[in-house]
């Protein structure tokens, strides 16, 4: 670790200083034995933001402390998830050598930085070139983080590129508060897109209702509901797309009713249904052989009913 925080004072004393335009991106408290990501500095430090971030374990992956860090999202900001969850995916997506790259990267006028530790300095890791539709990682400072840091620029990156998009950020003041809150045990109550309706077109979501079965001949017929949107199941998988409020969805309970009408419940192996809200699972309920029988014979061959599904916890109530 000496040798590569060695070789970063060594870059870090021949590289630019001066600001420049050209994108938006994250940057880290960067000391001579240390490399922090300044939402986590910013937000840990007690006069500023006194957020209690988690300690880093190096044996968690940046993969799984995304998924940790998602999950608080999903948890306090459920109109927000589909579209970082999103975002986040698209950039784990992007081959490491066309995203991790031996550059140096100018410092962007994008953070009102309030102050760094005597001997440190703020420098730029990320850059998102708005000109070239790019986002790039200086390769000697990103790979000197560990796997939270990383994570948390990653996280960075998701959530900057939606402020910007969606709520016409100009700066990064309240995504790095965001960041830091997703990686403690804190509510992530910092808004980053006002109005969060505009990050789906009209305040509308995608669904798309998904039922499998293993029969290749049912032996029933099933049909479930969704508000006002129904679907026929009458083949072994089964798909409906349609739209609804995206605030029906996530502030207010789901009730998806279904109604199974006789047949030789010997060939029922079993179905599950997929709720899908903007291509993220938002559901997934499965009713085995013995449930299909009992609904069947409960009422002689007949059955209906409902099932309540909280979308907001991403999970069958």
């Amino acid at each position: 670790m000496k040798k590569v925080i060695s070789l970063l004072v060594i870059v870090l004393a021949v590289a630019s200083t001066h600001a420049k335009e050209g994108g938006n991106g994250g940057g880290a408290h960067f000391c001579p034995n240390s490399i922090e990501l300044y939402d986590f500095f910013e937000g840990s430090n007690p006069l500023l933001h006194k957020i209690n971030i988690w300690v880093p374990d190096i044996s968690i992956s940046k993969e799984k402390y995304l998924e940790l860090a998602l999950a608080n999202v999903r948890r306090d900001q459920p109109l927000l998830y589909p579209a970082l969850r999103k975002e986040v995916d698209n950039i784990l997506a992007i081959p490491e050598n066309e995203l991790v790259l031996p550059i140096e990267i100018p410092r962007v006028n994008d953070a009102d930085i309030p102050f760094v530790k005597n001997g440190c300095e703020y420098i730029q890791v990320g850059n998102w070139n708005t000109r070239f539709g790019r986002l790039f990682f200086s390769e000697t400072y990103y790979k000197a983080m560990n796997s939270m840091n990383q994570a948390g620029l990653i996280l960075h990156e998701a959530v900057y590129y939606l402020a910007r998009t969606y709520g016409g950020a100009t700066n990064s003041d309240n995504v790095r508060k965001f960041v830091a809150q997703s990686f403690s045990d804190e509510t992530v109550d910092t808004s980053v897109v006002s109005g969060i309706t505009s990050v789906y077109s009209n305040g509308i979501c995608e669904v798309k209702l998904e039922v499998i079965t293993n029969n290749q001949n049912l032996g029933y017929n099933l049909s479930l509901s969704i508000g006002k949107e129904s679907i026929e199941v009458n083949s072994p998988n089964s798909v409906k797309n349609f739209q609804l409020s995206c605030e029906s969805i996530f502030q207010n309970n789901l009730w998806v009713s279904w109604n199974f009408q006789g047949g030789n419940t010997k060939r029922v192996d079993g179905i599950t249904y997929n709720i899908y809200i903007n291509n993220t699972v938002g559901a997934s309920v499965s009713y085995g052989r013995k449930d299909i029988e009992r609904a069947l014979q409960s009422t002689g061959g007949k059955n209906s009913g409902s099932k309540r599904i909280k979308v907001n916890k991403f999970g069958d109530e």
